[in-house]
């Protein structure tokens, strides 16, 4: 697809592109337009959570108010910066299973594979996205 908006557009080279985390479609992206910053968006990255919880069969504790609000904690890495992510992440870690006794099984990416998937960090950070929103 991105090769066929550089095709119908030859001159059109945006600065930045949000899009969501499919990784093909990222990839595509960065050959395409590797002068772009390239931004995960957090409706998808949320989407595909609880499109895990459901998969994984955890819909039923999720109404929980206690273990959804923890559960849903998971996506506040969203808006660290990249080279803190994986500190934050143990903090997070650490904060739900001690404190809450809420172990969320690995199959719905609570543990590296949830950070080491996207291969690319920046892309899992927000918050540089919304500084320049408002510039």
């Amino acid at each position: 697809m991105m090769e066929l908006i550089k095709e119908v557009w030859s001159l059109f080279n945006p600065a930045s592109i949000n899009m969501d985390f499919e990784q093909a479609a990222i990839q595509s992206a960065i050959l395409v337009f590797p002068e772009s910053q390239i931004s995960g968006c957090l409706f998808h990255l949320v989407k595909n959570f609880k499109k895990k919880i459901r998969e994984v069969g955890l819909t039923t504790r999720y109404r929980e108010p206690e273990f959804s609000v923890r559960a849903r904690m998971i996506m506040s890495l969203a808006f660290v910066p990249p080279a803190t992510i994986w500190d934050n992440f143990e903090l997070l870690r650490t904060y739900l299973l001690d404190n809450h006794k809420i172990s969320l099984p690995s199959s719905i990416g609570f543990d590296e594979t949830m950070l080491v998937g996207l291969r690319i960090p920046v892309l899992f950070f927000l918050l540089d996205t919304l500084f320049q929103a408002q510039k």
